[in-house]
């Protein structure tokens, strides 16, 4: 069997952990916006993880050299190995937290 994975060096990996950030800081606006206030700063900022490959991979693991050693056992013996390229998600997750502009509670 052959599989697919990016590369950990992938520029894809680094859009998805822009995009949680992204959306981190939507989620506090949507909250401070909801108390009628603003958020004040930034004070912590972590990684919590990130899966998978990309939404449209490369071919990385496996490829071109996995057929390589296929084609020298023999063709008789070696079983085709399908080169397409899969598609692939890369999923990011961040945890953030902010400080909000005191709101008038009253």
């Amino acid at each position: 069997d052959s599989w697919w994975a990016l590369r950990p060096t992938s520029p894809h990996h680094a859009a998805a952990r822009r995009q949680a950030v992204q959306e981190a800081l939507q989620r506090a606006r949507e909250y401070a916006e909801a108390l009628d206030t603003r958020i004040d700063a930034l004070l912590e900022l972590s990684d919590t993880g990130s899966v998978g490959g990309a939404t449209f991979a490369t071919a990385t693991y496996g490829g071109a050299g996995a057929f390589r050693s296929a084609r020298a056992e023999g063709a008789a013996e070696a079983a085709p190995i399908d080169l397409e390229p899969v598609r692939q998600n890369v999923d990011a997750q961040v945890e953030a937290a902010f400080t909000l502009i005191p709101p008038n509670l009253g």
